[in-house]
């Protein structure tokens, strides 16, 4: 809902006085007020797996990533060309801070989110642009990282930087990105990556893997009958 808020001026050039209040009839049961914002409420922006945040050419905002990973690509003619890799705290769509169109898109490697960033005073553009710079220059060296070397270990790279995007904890394999899209970011091919993978997140029995669907569907059937408390304490 957009509000218009309008000001009168006096013939002497201030703003004119507030008109008396008046006695507000109660809302109907139907109303719903909307919750109010807070401080630490912050509108954010959800990006599934595989789409876009930003276009090239599109006129945008500057956006600072809360969660997940996204890829920043130039267009070229061979198709879009990895050149960054943005992680929570990072901005992306720098061109706005010129107010140019984007000449790289961003897209989610891994499920995330990002909000738009404030810059509503010149100390909001000085944090904007250092935080830029020292961004920027950790990116050329992680990239180098993930494109030069042995393939096992620019996988390496990348799976220290996505653990580092989930506070520390090791990223497990069902979580990893595809591996067409690994490939591409580290400059290899599926199958090399596939068999290097294999050597540093070896895949689990298929036993236990069996166990653990068969746990979680049972979980989730349990969840469904939504069963009484106690028999739900009782079968946990």
């Amino acid at each position: 809902m957009k509000l218009d808020l309008h000001t009168s001026l006096h013939p002497s050039g201030g703003a004119a006085p507030a008109p008396a209040p008046r006695a507000i009839s109660p809302a109907p049961r139907h109303f719903k007020a909307a919750p109010r914002r807070t401080e630490n409420d912050e509108w954010q922006l959800d990006v599934a797996r595989g789409r876009a945040l930003l276009e090239p050419g599109q006129h945008a905002t500057l956006w600072r990533i809360r969660s997940g990973a996204f890829l920043v690509e130039r267009p070229t003619r061979d198709g879009p060309d990895v050149v960054a890799l943005a992680l929570p705290g990072d901005l992306v769509g720098l061109e706005a801070l010129l107010g140019e169109p984007c000449t790289f898109g961003v897209s989610a490697l891994l499920a995330g989110s990002a909000r738009p960033e404030s810059l509503g005073s010149d100390a909001g553009l000085a944090r904007a642009l250092g935080d830029a710079v020292r961004q920027q220059q950790r990116q050329a060296l992680e990239m180098s990282q993930l494109r030069s070397g042995p393939v096992l270990e620019r996988l390496q790279h990348l799976l220290h930087m996505l653990s580092r995007e989930r506070g520390g904890v090791p990223i497990e394999r069902k979580a990893l990105p595809t591996l067409k899209a690994i490939a591409r970011l580290v400059n290899s091919a599926p199958e090399t990556v596939c068999r290097e993978l294999n050597r540093l997140l070896p895949a689990r029995p298929r036993a236990e893997q069996r166990r653990e669907r068969a746990t979680n569907t049972a979980w989730q059937l349990i969840g469904a009958a939504a069963l009484p408390p106690g028999l739900l304490a009782q079968a946990a």
